[in-house]
């Protein structure tokens, strides 16, 4: 078994968990001289060759018996480690998307050598401050240099990927080199990728919550606070449609004013049926600053579940697009949505008076954080 045989199926198994598949491949980089070739070792030039690699196992897999597959698979794709990458991926149904990045194996590291070439008594020459530049076309090129220690190196593009993904990248690699040194007998599925520091993040600091914030304050009076502060800002966009924080809490009020009228009040369930929309955000905000709570109901969903939550929740009230509430079975108030605000604007019953736009003529709390 090679050290390169176990980083690819190492980088094979973090490709997996990466695309949540059992089926991945990379492109790693061959000297392209095999012996199969007649010739080939009196051959002068350049045979360095980047072939696919596939790495493909089953969740009951073992890691040894994975390792031993890779082993094969590598044996016998030796004998065509010569044949161009443009005529595999012309051959292969994902074409120049077959492979996107490259892992490369420095089993002869050249500036090494070069350093090493004039360093004997008998040498007639020396050679000094070496340094080799490598770059590759992909956006990402791994390469390992093994030696008492191994080393990775990574070369990204960083407008494709970020530093702090490639940093993850590198401890997700120890986390599978470490549990298949732990225990090579163990299934594939087993192996995870989370690390000490992540699984703390992960369960401990993404939980960590506490905040201040105001105990007594609402959402749609938050909403009235900022719309008094940035009444000409857009607020919400779907699509092309755009509404200022002005608008939204002028059309909130002409809704609200209206429920008001119907009897909605604190702890009372307003049911809306409406597809996703700048409509349904003037819906929520009108429910809640009419003093009720909005119950939101998709209506991809059956009529029969439709049904189940409207009766189960108790509403007497449905808001939502006239369309869809033609269409829907309820003993109970039924407001479309546009003609609710229309009639509104029309009686006037908003009570403008001093109020001006960026206010919206908005109502008086009924409810509080405590309601529903």
């Amino acid at each position: 078994m090679t050290l390169n045989t176990v980083m690819q199926t190492i980088w094979g198994l973090l490709l997996q968990k990466y695309n949540q598949s059992d089926d991945v491949v990379f492109g790693a980089v061959v000297s392209g001289r095999p012996a199969e070739v007649p010739g080939i070792e009196r051959m002068i030039g350049l045979f360095i060759n980047t072939t696919p690699v596939r790495v493909s196992s089953s969740p009951e897999q073992s890691v040894t018996a994975l390792l031993q597959q890779v082993q094969e698979a590598a044996l016998v794709s030796e004998s065509h480690s010569h044949y161009p990458l443009y005529e595999i991926q012309g051959m292969s149904a994902l074409k120049q998307g077959l492979i996107d990045h490259i892992l490369v194996f420095e089993n002869y590291p050249i500036a090494e050598a070069l350093g090493q070439a004039g360093g004997t008594a008998e040498a007639a020459f020396g050679i000094r401050d070496v340094e080799v530049y490598e770059q590759t076309n992909y956006d990402l090129t791994v390469v390992l240099f093994p030696g008492e220690a191994l080393s990775i190196n990574f070369c990204y593009n960083a407008k494709v990927y970020e530093g702090i993904f490639i940093r993850r990248m590198e401890g997700h690699i120890r986390e599978i080199a470490q549990q298949m040194l732990a225990d090579a007998q163990r299934p594939v599925a087993s192996i995870s990728l989370v690390t000490a520091e992540e699984k703390q993040q992960l369960l401990h600091g993404f939980n960590d919550t506490a905040a201040e914030y105001p105990r007594e304050a609402t959402i749609h009076g938050l909403f009235e606070e900022q719309a008094e502060k940035t009444p000409y800002a857009v607020a919400v966009m779907y699509g092309d449609q755009q509404l200022t924080y002005a608008e939204l809490n002028a059309r909130a009020n002409q809704l609200a004013w209206t429920l008001r009228g119907q009897g909605v009040g604190p702890d009372h369930i307003v049911a809306i049926l409406m597809h996703r929309s700048a409509e349904m955000i003037i819906g929520v905000l009108g429910i809640l600053k009419a003093g009720g709570a909005y119950l939101p109901i998709d209506p991809a969903l059956p009529a029969e579940r439709i049904q189940y939550m409207l009766a189960d929740s108790g509403s007497q009230w449905l808001i939502g697009d006239e369309t869809l509430l033609a269409e829907t079975a309820f003993d109970g108030v039924k407001l479309g949505l546009m003609t609710a605000m229309a009639e509104t604007a029309a009686t006037g019953t908003m009570h403008v008076g001093e109020s001006s736009i960026i206010y919206g003529c908005n109502l008086g709390a009924i409810s509080g954080p405590e309601s529903l």
